[in-house]
């Protein structure tokens, strides 16, 4: 695909850096960061500077959505795995993803379009 004329470019260094602050959202998926919280938790625990602006300007172009769209997909995928296992509360999944219940039940149902339990008697169903 061609390059536009405003679109950033992503050096090699850029996109090392996108994927090491996204690992290290992904580390710390239980702790609920806002973008610039995450900036600066990345820069103190690693050394390598970084800032909204940054990460905003470039999430987009690399993942095809920004860094905190990439960081709940993962939130998401580590709940729909909970959820099937059967073994913890909802409060609980919620809670061990950085989520308070209630936005968790939202971002659940807006990603699989069923609530966590109808989810699980659903997938529980169709692998039998």
């Amino acid at each position: 695909m061609a390059q536009k004329k405003n679109d950033p470019i992503l050096t090699q260094e850029k996109i090392n850096t996108l994927e090491k602050i996204k690992e290290f959202g992904i580390e710390n998926i239980g702790t609920y960061f806002t973008i610039e919280e995450l900036a600066e938790a990345f820069s103190k625990e690693t050394g390598i500077y970084t800032n909204v602006t940054f990460i905003k300007t470039y999430s987009k172009p690399h993942f095809h959505k920004q860094m905190h769209e990439v960081i709940n997909d993962k939130r998401m995928e580590i709940g729909a795995e909970e959820v099937l296992k059967g073994e913890k509360k909802l409060f609980a999944i919620a809670q061990g993803l950085g989520l308070k219940l209630h936005t968790f039940l939202a971002m659940f149902k807006k990603k699989y379009q069923k609530t966590p339990t109808k989810f699980r008697r659903y997938m529980m169903n169709t692998t039998k």
